[in-house]
């Protein structure tokens, strides 16, 4: 990836709510530096093996889910009882 593709993305958000999923052997990006940049900030949960196409959705989908309903406290997003698909 070339340094300016890199510099064309923002700053990543630092505050509110949030949660960060990693396979440990993306190929792509450093998962345990990421994983020690975010931890204090958010929550950040790895997987052992996969790639930079996180091979762990469905293993993720309740903390997801979770993550999700717990945003309605954070951020108000509708009444908190919409409907949720997943």
């Amino acid at each position: 990836m070339l340094e300016s593709t890199v510099d064309a993305y923002g700053t990543f958000a630092e505050g509110g709510h949030g949660l960060i999923l990693l396979d440990l052997e993306d190929e792509v990006l450093d998962s345990r530096k990421t994983k020690e940049q975010l931890e204090k900030k958010y929550g950040v949960v790895t997987f052992e093996g996969g790639n930079h196409r996180f091979t762990h959705l469905k293993e993720s989908l309740p903390l997801i889910r979770n993550s999700f309903w717990n945003s309605h406290f954070v951020y108000g997003f509708g009444d908190g009882g919409g409907d949720c698909y997943f």
